[in-house]
């Protein structure tokens, strides 16, 4: 399914290159036989079949067109300037304040977020990136982390996602309409959990209810409504 959709994708973006290629190649015809019309006719007589002839200067719709095609290629001209500039995300988060609004550091709020979540047992070793690129009024938060070895990877993960949605309130006040999104990779496991963390994750397991695997036998005789029926 990946490799299909990865092929799509491929053939989509050769597809809009030749568009454009295509585009731009029969702009720059149009424009040239409107400049100079003499230099691309035929010197010689026309034949009657198979031939076209067409005023270059006097026809309104051909200039419409010779001014589309130079649009076209002054649009290209200035994308190949300006648009391939590479967007640089900005490097900071803004938050509100009682006197007005506060630009935070992303490297500060990097620091916060990974400081309190390898606070926590359950995580040996977290790395923590802001990106502030996906969107106006979207914070990601992608937290990749270690923990140790006993500890539930369910419970590791639940823990850490409250710290650090709780830090992050702490570090920033997102304007109304803003909104946070954390996710978690975990990398694997590195040195032992703490007795504390294991005797949580004991009381955890415990708490948890158990069925009883007992296996089904069939019926068990003798039963009561047959033993009071024949009695």
């Amino acid at each position: 399914m990946a490799a299909a959709r990865d092929l799509k994708g491929l053939f989509g973006r050769l597809l809009v290159a030749l568009d454009v290629g295509v585009a731009v190649v029969a702009a720059t015809l149009v424009l040239a036989i409107y400049l100079a019309p003499d230099a691309a006719s035929s010197s010689g007589p026309l034949p009657a079949e198979g031939t076209f002839e067409l005023a270059v200067r006097g026809n309104g719709s051909f200039q419409l067109l010779a001014l589309l095609a130079g649009v076209l290629l002054v649009a290209n001209f200035l994308w190949l300037i300006y648009g391939t500039t590479p967007h640089t995300p900005p490097t900071h988060v803004v938050s509100e304040a009682p006197g007005g609004t506060v630009r935070v550091a992303r490297d500060a709020i990097e620091s916060g977020l990974r400081t309190a979540g390898e606070a926590l047992d359950e995580v040996s070793r977290l790395r923590v990136v802001v990106d502030t690129s996906v969107g106006m009024k979207k914070i990601f938060v992608a937290a990749q982390f270690h923990a140790p070895e006993g500890v539930r990877i369910h419970d590791a993960s639940s823990v850490l996602r409250g710290r650090l949605i709780r830090r992050f309130g702490e570090l920033v006040r997102l304007p109304e309409g803003h909104r946070l999104e954390v996710e978690l990779e975990f990398l694997g496991f590195i040195g032992r959990a703490s007795k504390k963390a294991l005797a949580a994750e004991e009381a955890a397991a415990r708490a948890e209810p158990e069925e009883p695997d007992v296996p089904f036998t069939g019926p068990r005789y003798p039963i009561d409504g047959d033993d009071e029926s024949g009695s």
